[in-house]
């Protein structure tokens, strides 16, 4: 079973790269969310593209085209990125909801309570532009304490 928008139950990360667990169908985030998705993966450098992937064809399933995919997937990079860096071990989980004017939040949980910073990188630098890119796509963006962690979200 793989992490696909038109499937929801429990399935497992490890060498597989299948997530722990996910779920589909109406959100209940709020009543101004259409649709969500969310799936726990490891947090370990192969979830970036595993959750990457889910997102992309879970944007493409709702409708989603090109530039706005495009950023999605980005965001989504960048996130689960800097939460696999700062959960160095556990679970993290990465949430996708559409609302109803069309915009899509990307929210990303860890389980540390260290807050991301935006940091300047120099041009010799290998990261530390992240959230810069998600700043520059998202409508806006921010982070949250809670459930033992914290959130990192953005909204495009």
């Amino acid at each position: 079973m793989s992490a696909s928008p038109e499937h929801s139950g429990i399935g497992t990360v490890g060498p597989s790269g299948r997530p722990l667990s996910y779920s589909t169908g109406q959100s209940g985030l709020s009543p101004t969310h259409a649709r969500n998705f969310s799936c726990t993966y490891l947090a370990t450098k192969a979830s970036v593209g595993i959750a990457r992937k889910a997102a992309m064809r879970t944007a493409l399933a709702w409708g989603f085209t090109g530039e706005k995919v495009d950023d999605v997937c980005l965001v989504v990079s960048e996130l689960v990125t800097n939460s696999v860096t700062a959960a160095s071990h556990g679970e993290i989980r990465v949430s996708l909801a559409e609302d109803v004017s069309g915009h899509i939040t990307v929210e990303v949980w860890d389980g540390s309570d260290e807050m991301p910073q935006r940091k300047p990188a120099a041009p010799t630098d290998l990261g530390g532009r992240g959230l810069w890119i998600v700043g520059a796509l998202a409508v806006h963006s921010g982070v949250r304490q809670g459930n033992g962690g914290k959130v990192v979200y953005a909204v495009l």
